[in-house]
């Protein structure tokens, strides 16, 4: 890969796509054309940007986890989840729970 090109290396890749407008007849980019690639472009890359972030959280938390700094919900009394300020490993099941009693009752009409 030394040898080739930035482009060449993305061109080459299957799970990249670069949007490129097509010339008109008379050999000039259309401004639509144009903007709507640059258009799909940037949501292709705020796409990328967020998956990052979601990464990035999912590996914090594993180093928290991997370092012993996590709270492992036990469903006794000594859980208090208002004080905490690490993560805390909780069963889907317990969540739900405790989001349940949490939730305001719905109106009716």
């Amino acid at each position: 890969m030394s040898n080739m090109t930035v482009e060449q290396a993305l061109n080459q890749s299957a799970d990249i796509y670069i949007c490129q407008p097509m010339k008109a007849e008379s050999g000039v980019y259309s401004v639509y054309e144009v903007v709507v690639c640059l258009s799909d472009e940037v949501k292709r890359l705020q796409s990328i940007i967020d998956h990052q972030v979601n990464l990035q959280d999912e590996l914090t938390a594993h180093r928290a986890y991997a370092r012993g700094e996590y709270w492992a919900w036990q469903g006794d009394e000594y859980d208090h989840p208002e004080s905490l300020v690490c993560p805390v490993l909780i069963s889907a099941k317990s969540l739900r729970k405790i989001l349940a009693k949490a939730a305001p009752p719905t109106p009716k009409l």
